[in-house]
Protein backbone atom coordinates (compact mmCIF):
# COMPACT_ATOMS: atom_id res chain seq x y z
CA UNK A 1 0.00 0.00 0.00
CA UNK A 2 1.60 3.29 -1.31
CA UNK A 3 1.28 6.34 0.65
CA UNK A 4 0.72 9.80 -0.98
CA UNK A 5 0.93 13.25 0.41
CA UNK A 6 -0.25 16.55 -1.16
CA UNK A 7 0.90 19.72 -0.42
CA UNK A 8 -0.95 22.43 0.21
CA UNK A 9 -0.32 26.07 -1.05
CA UNK A 10 -1.84 28.76 0.94
CA UNK A 11 -0.41 32.38 0.83
CA UNK A 12 -1.68 35.58 2.94
CA UNK A 13 -1.09 38.79 0.99
CA UNK A 14 -2.29 42.15 1.11
CA UNK A 15 -4.31 43.41 -2.67
CA UNK A 16 -3.48 47.53 -3.04
CA UNK A 17 -6.00 49.21 -5.53
CA UNK A 18 -5.54 52.50 -6.01
CA UNK A 19 -8.97 54.28 -6.52
CA UNK A 20 -7.51 57.16 -8.80
CA UNK A 21 -8.30 55.07 -12.45
CA UNK A 22 -11.17 52.78 -10.68
CA UNK A 23 -13.39 54.71 -7.87
CA UNK A 24 -16.61 56.19 -8.70
CA UNK A 25 -18.42 58.98 -7.12
CA UNK A 26 -21.31 58.43 -5.31
CA UNK A 27 -24.84 59.90 -5.37
CA UNK A 28 -23.83 62.06 -2.93
CA UNK A 29 -21.71 64.83 -4.30
CA UNK A 30 -18.21 65.53 -2.93
CA UNK A 31 -15.50 63.29 -3.69
CA UNK A 32 -13.10 64.15 -6.90
CA UNK A 33 -11.42 61.87 -8.56
CA UNK A 34 -7.80 62.83 -9.26
CA UNK A 35 -6.21 60.63 -11.79
CA UNK A 36 -3.06 62.82 -11.93
CA UNK A 37 -2.09 61.41 -8.54
CA UNK A 38 -4.29 58.27 -8.33
CA UNK A 39 -6.24 59.22 -5.49
CA UNK A 40 -9.55 60.43 -4.32
CA UNK A 41 -10.16 63.76 -2.61
CA UNK A 42 -13.04 64.81 -0.55
CA UNK A 43 -12.88 69.28 0.14
CA UNK A 44 -14.02 70.93 2.73
CA UNK A 45 -17.98 71.22 3.74
CA UNK A 46 -19.20 68.08 2.42
CA UNK A 47 -22.02 66.11 4.59
CA UNK A 48 -22.69 62.32 3.93
CA UNK A 49 -20.34 62.61 0.23
CA UNK A 50 -20.23 58.52 -0.90
CA UNK A 51 -17.31 57.23 -3.33
CA UNK A 52 -16.98 53.13 -4.26
CA UNK A 53 -13.73 51.65 -5.06
CA UNK A 54 -14.09 48.28 -6.83
CA UNK A 55 -11.99 45.28 -5.24
CA UNK A 56 -10.57 43.47 -8.14
CA UNK A 57 -8.03 40.57 -9.21
CA UNK A 58 -9.87 38.36 -6.19
CA UNK A 59 -10.34 34.94 -7.12
CA UNK A 60 -12.59 31.82 -5.99
CA UNK A 61 -11.82 30.49 -3.05
CA UNK A 62 -9.88 33.73 -1.79
CA UNK A 63 -10.45 34.71 2.23
CA UNK A 64 -10.57 38.52 2.81
CA UNK A 65 -9.58 39.16 6.66
CA UNK A 66 -9.16 42.43 6.88
CA UNK A 67 -9.13 46.02 4.91
CA UNK A 68 -7.62 49.56 5.32
CA UNK A 69 -8.13 53.12 3.83
CA UNK A 70 -4.66 54.66 3.70
CA UNK A 71 -4.35 58.61 3.21
CA UNK A 72 -4.46 61.70 4.56
CA UNK A 73 -6.24 64.74 6.17
CA UNK A 74 -5.97 68.34 5.76
CA UNK A 75 -7.43 71.12 7.97
CA UNK A 76 -7.24 71.52 11.32
CA UNK A 77 -11.86 70.82 11.72
CA UNK A 78 -12.86 67.35 12.65
CA UNK A 79 -13.83 65.08 9.90
CA UNK A 80 -15.48 61.79 10.14
CA UNK A 81 -14.87 59.00 7.38
CA UNK A 82 -16.76 55.48 7.17
CA UNK A 83 -15.45 52.92 5.26
CA UNK A 84 -17.38 49.39 4.52
CA UNK A 85 -16.36 46.42 2.10
CA UNK A 86 -19.89 45.60 0.53
CA UNK A 87 -20.45 42.57 -1.24
CA UNK A 88 -23.14 42.26 -4.61
CA UNK A 89 -24.39 38.83 -6.20
CA UNK A 90 -27.10 37.95 -8.08
CA UNK A 91 -30.26 37.13 -6.31
CA UNK A 92 -31.36 33.55 -6.23
CA UNK A 93 -34.71 33.52 -7.50
CA UNK A 94 -35.20 37.43 -9.59
CA UNK A 95 -32.00 38.01 -11.29
CA UNK A 96 -31.62 41.00 -9.55
CA UNK A 97 -28.30 41.62 -7.42
CA UNK A 98 -28.06 41.77 -3.54
CA UNK A 99 -25.69 44.36 -1.96
CA UNK A 100 -24.59 43.47 1.71
CA UNK A 101 -21.81 44.76 3.73
CA UNK A 102 -19.44 42.38 5.00
CA UNK A 103 -17.72 44.99 7.89
CA UNK A 104 -17.75 48.11 8.58
CA UNK A 105 -15.23 50.88 9.87
CA UNK A 106 -17.60 53.43 11.52
CA UNK A 107 -16.41 57.36 12.61
CA UNK A 108 -12.69 56.81 11.68
CA UNK A 109 -12.74 60.79 13.06
CA UNK A 110 -9.42 62.74 12.50
CA UNK A 111 -7.94 66.17 12.15
CA UNK A 112 -4.39 66.31 10.49
CA UNK A 113 -2.26 63.97 9.37
CA UNK A 114 -2.36 60.55 8.08
CA UNK A 115 -5.17 57.86 7.43
CA UNK A 116 -3.97 54.30 8.25
CA UNK A 117 -7.72 52.78 9.71
CA UNK A 118 -7.67 48.76 10.14
CA UNK A 119 -10.54 46.88 10.10
CA UNK A 120 -10.31 43.08 10.80
CA UNK A 121 -13.15 41.13 9.54
CA UNK A 122 -14.89 38.90 12.39
CA UNK A 123 -16.06 36.85 10.15
CA UNK A 124 -13.26 36.16 7.22
CA UNK A 125 -14.96 36.40 3.88
CA UNK A 126 -14.52 33.35 1.52
CA UNK A 127 -14.93 34.54 -2.21
CA UNK A 128 -17.93 33.00 -4.18
CA UNK A 129 -18.19 32.71 -7.89
CA UNK A 130 -20.73 35.59 -9.18
CA UNK A 131 -19.50 38.08 -6.32
CA UNK A 132 -17.90 41.17 -6.23
CA UNK A 133 -16.43 43.51 -3.87
CA UNK A 134 -16.20 46.99 -3.31
CA UNK A 135 -15.17 49.57 -0.57
CA UNK A 136 -17.98 52.26 0.07
CA UNK A 137 -16.37 55.76 2.02
CA UNK A 138 -18.84 58.10 3.29
CA UNK A 139 -17.39 61.23 4.35
CA UNK A 140 -18.46 64.58 6.08
CA UNK A 141 -16.35 67.15 6.32
CA UNK A 142 -16.16 70.67 7.84
CA UNK A 143 -15.70 74.16 6.57
CA UNK A 144 -11.90 73.99 7.06
CA UNK A 145 -10.91 70.16 6.83
CA UNK A 146 -10.80 67.61 3.78
CA UNK A 147 -9.73 64.22 2.59
CA UNK A 148 -7.30 62.93 0.43
CA UNK A 149 -7.27 58.54 0.10
CA UNK A 150 -4.51 57.35 -2.05
CA UNK A 151 -5.34 53.44 -1.42
CA UNK A 152 -7.45 51.08 -0.04
CA UNK A 153 -5.78 47.58 0.97
CA UNK A 154 -7.56 44.27 1.36
CA UNK A 155 -5.67 41.43 3.26
CA UNK A 156 -6.58 38.08 1.77
CA UNK A 157 -5.62 34.51 2.26
CA UNK A 158 -4.68 32.52 -1.09
CA UNK A 159 -4.95 28.72 -0.83
CA UNK A 160 -7.08 25.56 -1.73
CA UNK A 161 -8.54 23.39 0.87
CA UNK A 162 -8.31 25.81 4.04
CA UNK A 163 -11.29 26.35 6.44
CA UNK A 164 -12.34 29.87 7.05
Amino acid sequence: MAITTSKIKVGTTTKTVYPGGSAHVGATAGWVTNNDKGALTCPVSITAGTAYIPVTGLNVGDVITAFRVLGGSAGAQAKTLDASLRKTYPHATDGSLTDASVQAMTQYATQVGKINSETILTTPERVAAQYQYYILLTVTTGNAGSFNINSVEVDIKRGWGQPV
